[in-house]
Protein backbone atom coordinates (compact mmCIF):
# COMPACT_ATOMS: atom_id res chain seq x y z
CA UNK A 1 0.00 0.00 0.00
CA UNK A 2 1.25 3.62 -0.90
CA UNK A 3 2.42 5.36 2.21
CA UNK A 4 0.03 8.57 1.43
CA UNK A 5 -2.82 5.98 1.39
CA UNK A 6 -1.73 3.86 4.47
CA UNK A 7 -1.82 7.45 6.12
CA UNK A 8 -5.23 8.34 5.35
CA UNK A 9 -6.00 4.88 5.89
CA UNK A 10 -4.72 4.49 9.30
CA UNK A 11 -6.95 8.13 10.44
CA UNK A 12 -10.02 5.34 11.21
CA UNK A 13 -9.93 5.67 14.56
CA UNK A 14 -10.79 9.05 16.61
CA UNK A 15 -9.51 11.31 18.66
CA UNK A 16 -11.59 10.65 21.93
CA UNK A 17 -10.63 13.41 22.94
CA UNK A 18 -14.83 13.49 24.93
CA UNK A 19 -28.51 8.35 32.26
CA UNK A 20 -30.61 11.46 30.74
CA UNK A 21 -33.76 11.10 28.84
CA UNK A 22 -32.90 9.13 25.38
CA UNK A 23 -32.46 10.63 22.12
CA UNK A 24 -35.98 10.07 20.49
CA UNK A 25 -36.23 7.62 17.95
CA UNK A 26 -37.51 9.91 15.37
CA UNK A 27 -34.71 11.78 15.17
CA UNK A 28 -32.09 10.85 12.69
CA UNK A 29 -28.77 8.58 14.14
CA UNK A 30 -26.46 9.99 11.67
CA UNK A 31 -25.29 6.71 10.78
CA UNK A 32 -25.14 4.71 7.75
CA UNK A 33 -27.11 1.52 6.73
CA UNK A 34 -26.44 -1.27 4.21
CA UNK A 35 -24.29 -4.17 3.88
CA UNK A 36 -20.59 -4.03 5.39
CA UNK A 37 -17.86 -4.12 3.61
CA UNK A 38 -13.89 -3.84 3.55
CA UNK A 39 -14.20 -0.56 1.55
CA UNK A 40 -16.29 0.55 4.56
CA UNK A 41 -13.99 0.10 7.18
CA UNK A 42 -11.14 1.70 5.20
CA UNK A 43 -13.67 5.06 4.40
CA UNK A 44 -14.04 7.52 6.74
CA UNK A 45 -17.24 5.88 8.37
CA UNK A 46 -15.49 3.78 11.11
CA UNK A 47 -13.44 7.06 11.84
CA UNK A 48 -16.66 9.07 12.46
CA UNK A 49 -18.21 6.53 14.91
CA UNK A 50 -15.54 6.53 16.63
CA UNK A 51 -15.09 10.46 17.36
CA UNK A 52 -18.89 10.73 17.93
CA UNK A 53 -18.63 7.72 20.18
CA UNK A 54 -20.46 5.34 18.65
CA UNK A 55 -18.56 2.48 20.07
CA UNK A 56 -20.91 -0.05 19.01
CA UNK A 57 -21.23 1.02 15.45
CA UNK A 58 -17.64 0.84 15.49
CA UNK A 59 -17.07 -2.02 16.50
CA UNK A 60 -20.13 -3.86 14.29
CA UNK A 61 -17.98 -2.57 11.44
CA UNK A 62 -14.76 -3.65 12.62
CA UNK A 63 -15.76 -7.37 13.56
CA UNK A 64 -18.09 -7.62 10.28
CA UNK A 65 -15.17 -7.83 8.05
CA UNK A 66 -11.79 -8.65 10.25
CA UNK A 67 -11.08 -11.62 8.22
CA UNK A 68 -10.55 -9.56 5.09
CA UNK A 69 -9.58 -6.07 6.34
CA UNK A 70 -7.20 -6.91 9.40
CA UNK A 71 -4.12 -4.15 7.63
CA UNK A 72 -2.83 -1.49 9.85
CA UNK A 73 -5.95 0.50 9.22
CA UNK A 74 -8.19 -2.08 11.19
CA UNK A 75 -5.39 -2.64 13.88
CA UNK A 76 -5.12 1.16 14.56
CA UNK A 77 -9.06 1.17 14.80
CA UNK A 78 -9.23 -1.51 16.97
CA UNK A 79 -6.74 -0.26 19.37
CA UNK A 80 -8.29 2.94 19.71
CA UNK A 81 -11.94 1.32 20.00
CA UNK A 82 -9.98 -0.91 23.02
CA UNK A 83 -8.90 2.43 24.57
CA UNK A 84 -12.65 3.90 24.25
CA UNK A 85 -13.58 0.97 25.83
CA UNK A 86 -11.01 1.35 28.99
CA UNK A 87 -9.04 -1.92 27.48
CA UNK A 88 -6.09 0.85 27.87
CA UNK A 89 -3.15 -1.65 28.38
CA UNK A 90 -4.26 -3.53 25.43
CA UNK A 91 -4.70 -0.21 23.18
CA UNK A 92 -1.22 1.05 24.63
CA UNK A 93 0.87 -2.48 23.66
CA UNK A 94 -1.11 -2.40 20.16
CA UNK A 95 0.24 1.12 19.63
CA UNK A 96 3.39 1.14 20.29
CA UNK A 97 4.28 -2.16 18.24
CA UNK A 98 2.43 -0.21 15.29
CA UNK A 99 4.27 2.95 15.84
CA UNK A 100 7.66 0.82 15.67
CA UNK A 101 6.68 -1.15 12.59
CA UNK A 102 5.33 1.63 10.54
CA UNK A 103 7.89 4.17 11.72
CA UNK A 104 6.38 7.14 9.30
CA UNK A 105 2.77 6.82 10.30
CA UNK A 106 1.93 9.72 12.82
CA UNK A 107 -1.09 8.21 13.92
CA UNK A 108 0.03 5.35 16.08
CA UNK A 109 1.74 7.77 18.00
CA UNK A 110 -0.77 10.69 18.67
CA UNK A 111 -3.20 8.16 20.02
CA UNK A 112 -0.87 6.58 22.34
CA UNK A 113 -0.10 10.04 23.31
CA UNK A 114 -3.67 10.02 24.36
CA UNK A 115 -4.00 7.25 26.15
CA UNK A 116 -0.65 8.53 28.03
CA UNK A 117 -2.75 11.56 28.92
CA UNK A 118 -5.64 9.91 30.35
CA UNK A 119 -3.17 8.36 32.75
CA UNK A 120 -2.01 11.49 33.64
CA UNK A 121 1.69 10.65 32.14
CA UNK A 122 1.81 14.29 30.60
CA UNK A 123 5.53 14.17 29.84
CA UNK A 124 5.74 11.03 27.87
CA UNK A 125 2.46 12.19 26.08
CA UNK A 126 3.60 15.35 24.74
CA UNK A 127 6.79 13.09 23.53
CA UNK A 128 4.32 10.99 21.57
CA UNK A 129 1.99 14.05 20.40
CA UNK A 130 5.44 15.88 19.02
CA UNK A 131 6.31 12.27 17.50
CA UNK A 132 3.68 12.15 15.46
CA UNK A 133 3.36 15.70 14.10
CA UNK A 134 7.61 15.33 12.82
CA UNK A 135 5.96 12.13 11.21
CA UNK A 136 3.10 14.22 9.80
CA UNK A 137 4.94 17.01 9.08
CA UNK A 138 7.48 15.33 6.50
CA UNK A 139 4.45 13.26 4.68
CA UNK A 140 3.22 17.05 3.80
CA UNK A 141 6.25 17.94 2.98
CA UNK A 142 6.32 14.87 0.64
CA UNK A 143 2.90 15.41 -0.37
CA UNK A 144 1.33 19.03 0.56
CA UNK A 145 -2.23 17.54 -0.76
CA UNK A 146 -2.03 14.14 1.52
CA UNK A 147 -5.36 14.84 3.35
CA UNK A 148 -4.91 12.42 6.00
CA UNK A 149 -1.54 13.50 7.08
CA UNK A 150 -2.95 16.77 7.25
CA UNK A 151 -5.57 15.86 9.69
CA UNK A 152 -3.04 14.09 11.82
CA UNK A 153 -0.75 17.14 11.70
CA UNK A 154 -3.77 19.19 12.80
CA UNK A 155 -4.69 16.87 15.82
CA UNK A 156 -0.95 17.24 16.59
CA UNK A 157 -0.94 20.84 16.48
CA UNK A 158 -4.28 20.79 19.04
CA UNK A 159 -2.49 18.96 21.70
CA UNK A 160 0.72 20.59 21.62
CA UNK A 161 -0.96 23.41 22.01
CA UNK A 162 -0.48 25.91 18.57
CA UNK A 163 -4.21 26.38 17.92
CA UNK A 164 -3.85 28.67 15.03
CA UNK A 165 -1.87 25.84 13.15
CA UNK A 166 -4.00 23.50 13.89
CA UNK A 167 -6.77 25.30 12.09
CA UNK A 168 -4.94 25.80 9.20
CA UNK A 169 -4.29 22.51 8.72
CA UNK A 170 -7.42 20.90 9.65
CA UNK A 171 -8.41 23.76 6.92
CA UNK A 172 -5.93 22.26 4.68
CA UNK A 173 -7.40 18.36 5.52
CA UNK A 174 -11.18 19.26 4.58
CA UNK A 175 -9.51 21.37 0.96
CA UNK A 176 -7.85 18.28 0.28
CA UNK A 177 -11.10 15.80 0.78
CA UNK A 178 -10.80 14.43 4.27
CA UNK A 179 -13.97 14.38 5.67
CA UNK A 180 -16.08 17.80 6.51
CA UNK A 181 -17.35 17.22 9.91
CA UNK A 182 -14.51 15.87 11.34
CA UNK A 183 -12.35 18.53 10.02
CA UNK A 184 -14.93 20.97 11.15
CA UNK A 185 -15.40 19.29 14.72
CA UNK A 186 -11.33 20.00 15.22
CA UNK A 187 -11.76 23.47 14.47
CA UNK A 188 -14.43 23.79 16.81
CA UNK A 189 -12.60 22.38 19.92
CA UNK A 190 -9.22 24.21 19.25
CA UNK A 191 -11.31 27.81 18.54
CA UNK A 192 -13.21 26.66 22.33
CA UNK A 193 -9.18 26.29 23.16
CA UNK A 194 -8.65 29.90 21.65
CA UNK A 195 -11.81 30.94 24.06
CA UNK A 196 -13.54 32.15 20.58
CA UNK A 197 -16.59 31.12 21.82
CA UNK A 198 -19.08 32.59 19.47
CA UNK A 199 -16.92 31.11 16.33
CA UNK A 200 -17.13 27.95 18.40
CA UNK A 201 -20.44 27.90 18.52
CA UNK A 202 -21.18 28.72 14.88
CA UNK A 203 -19.07 25.79 13.91
CA UNK A 204 -20.49 23.06 16.10
CA UNK A 205 -23.53 24.14 14.82
CA UNK A 206 -22.76 22.98 11.12
CA UNK A 207 -21.18 19.87 13.04
CA UNK A 208 -24.54 19.08 14.52
CA UNK A 209 -26.42 19.87 11.14
CA UNK A 210 -24.18 17.37 9.56
CA UNK A 211 -24.58 14.35 12.27
CA UNK A 212 -26.99 15.10 15.05
CA UNK A 213 -25.52 12.53 17.15
CA UNK A 214 -22.30 13.40 17.45
CA UNK A 215 -21.83 13.52 21.26
CA UNK A 216 -18.93 15.49 22.26
CA UNK A 217 -20.03 18.45 19.48
CA UNK A 218 -22.91 19.05 21.79
CA UNK A 219 -20.41 18.70 25.08
CA UNK A 220 -17.73 21.78 23.61
CA UNK A 221 -20.67 23.42 22.21
CA UNK A 222 -22.63 23.49 25.94
CA UNK A 223 -19.14 24.57 27.36
CA UNK A 224 -18.75 27.54 25.03
CA UNK A 225 -22.59 28.39 26.08
CA UNK A 226 -21.60 28.75 29.46
CA UNK A 227 -18.95 30.95 28.26
CA UNK A 228 -21.34 33.26 26.36
CA UNK A 229 -23.98 33.87 29.62
CA UNK A 230 -26.19 31.18 28.19
CA UNK A 231 -26.51 28.62 30.90
CA UNK A 232 -29.99 27.27 30.00
CA UNK A 233 -28.93 26.46 26.03
CA UNK A 234 -25.71 24.53 28.26
CA UNK A 235 -27.65 22.32 29.90
CA UNK A 236 -29.79 21.20 26.88
CA UNK A 237 -26.75 20.33 25.10
CA UNK A 238 -25.08 18.52 28.24
CA UNK A 239 -28.29 16.98 28.31
CA UNK A 240 -27.89 15.77 24.99
CA UNK A 241 -24.59 14.62 25.23
CA UNK A 242 -25.06 11.90 28.21
CA UNK A 243 -27.48 10.09 26.74
CA UNK A 244 -25.14 9.60 23.97
CA UNK A 245 -21.82 8.81 25.46
CA UNK A 246 -22.82 8.34 29.16
CA UNK A 247 -18.93 6.47 29.65
CA UNK A 248 -17.49 9.23 28.05
CA UNK A 249 -14.51 10.92 30.41
CA UNK A 250 -16.73 13.74 30.30
CA UNK A 251 -19.70 12.68 31.55
CA UNK A 252 -19.00 13.21 35.12
CA UNK A 253 -18.09 16.85 34.31
CA UNK A 254 -21.63 17.42 32.09
CA UNK A 255 -23.14 16.35 34.95
CA UNK A 256 -21.66 18.42 37.88
CA UNK A 257 -22.27 21.20 35.18
CA UNK A 258 -25.61 20.22 35.02
CA UNK A 259 -26.53 20.16 38.60
CA UNK A 260 -24.31 23.69 39.18
CA UNK A 261 -27.17 25.09 37.02
CA UNK A 262 -30.14 23.55 38.98
CA UNK A 263 -30.74 21.54 35.82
Amino acid sequence: MHHTHRIVMSLLVAAWILGAAPVPAEESTGETEGPVTAAAVTSSEVLKHLEAWRNETARTQLEAVAKNARDDAWTTAWNVLQAQERSLDAAKQGLRAQAKANPKDPAPPFFLGEILSWEKEREAAQAEWTKARDRAREAVKANGKDAGALYVFGLAQLRLDKMGDAINKFKRAKSNGFTPVLCDYQIGVAQSFQQNWTAAIETFDAVLEADDTFAHAYYYRGRAHKKNDRTDLMVKDLKRFLPLAPDAREATAAVALIQGAGG
